[in-house]
């Protein structure tokens, strides 16, 4: 109703009259839709609000990732607006602009994990969707959470939603992100699961923004885009082998050795 309540308000002429748009006409009526969900969010969950919430999040001296879940039942919205929420209101208010929203979907053996919504402002920064059908890295919090919720599911015939914090550090990169992620059945099947995480690069306006970060209890862990091209080795999350990375180095040895070769050819003909 919020989403119809932005269509009329909006003018908004070329529309979906679908909840979800199952396939995209034009570019206009994309937009269209961007702007109403946009708009809905903002009705129902005002600036004010989420202004209050990430202020008290900047008092905080440890994580406290339980009055996520508050704000969240507060708010009556889903979590996804909640983080992309989050998402609006940190860099205009907060300065907070080299950040990224993720939303990950995954079937009851998770054995395929998809990327089905990406945000990334300032720049693409290092976790980002794959399209050619790899393994996304299991160190990061987005797909553990998923973990921990089917085994809450299995034990405590707990549905959810619970929510958790990382640091990730991107493996052979100098970033490393703070990641805050919460994770949910699935309204149409309570057998698949998603999860939606925000993370914002680690640096020290962060850190004197976020005090909490210096908490010893939040997680750090080393993390890669896919599996297939990860370079850690005895990883215990990994889902496949590093294929593309044994392909990258084969094919470095060639060239070297086809360089040595050339380099050998070209001495060898100036001595005669």
């Amino acid at each position: 109703m919020a989403k119809e309540f932005g269509f009329q308000a909006l003018g908004e002429q070329n529309r979906p009259y679908v909840t979800r748009m199952l396939e995209i006409e034009s570019f206009e009526q994309l937009l269209s839709n961007f702007r109403a969900s946009y708009f809905s969010v903002a009705l129902l969950l005002p600036e004010s609000v989420m202004i209050n919430y990430i202020q008290q999040m900047s008092e905080w001296s440890v994580w406290r990732g339980e009055e996520l879940l508050r704000w969240l039942e507060q708010s009556m919205v889903t979590s996804e607006m909640l983080v992309q929420r989050m998402a609006n209101i940190l860099p205009h208010h907060f300065g907070v602009k080299n950040l990224f929203f993720m939303r990950f979907f995954t079937g009851p053996d998770m054995k395929k994990v998809l990327v089905t919504k990406e945000m990334h402002l300032s720049q693409l920064h290092d976790p980002h969707a794959n399209q050619l059908d790899e393994h996304y890295c299991r160190r990061w919090i987005s797909i553990r959470l998923i973990g921990h919720l089917k085994a809450k599911q299995g034990i405590e015939a707990n549905q959810g939603p619970i929510t958790g914090a990382q640091i990730s550090r991107y493996w052979d990169t100098p970033n490393a992100y703070f990641c805050m992620a919460i994770a949910k059945p699935t309204r149409e099947n309570p057998e698949n699961s998603s999860s939606v995480t925000i993370g914002l690069l680690l640096n020290d306006q962060l850190r004197d923004t976020f005090p909490f970060l210096a908490d010893p209890a939040i997680l750090t862990k080393d993390v890669h885009t896919t599996c297939e091209r990860c370079a850690i080795v005895e990883c215990e999350a990994r889902a496949a082998p590093p294929v593309f990375l044994k392909q990258q180095r084969r094919r470095a040895t060639t060239r070297k050795a086809l360089e040595d070769m050339r380099q050998h050819l070209v001495g060898s003909g100036k001595k005669s």
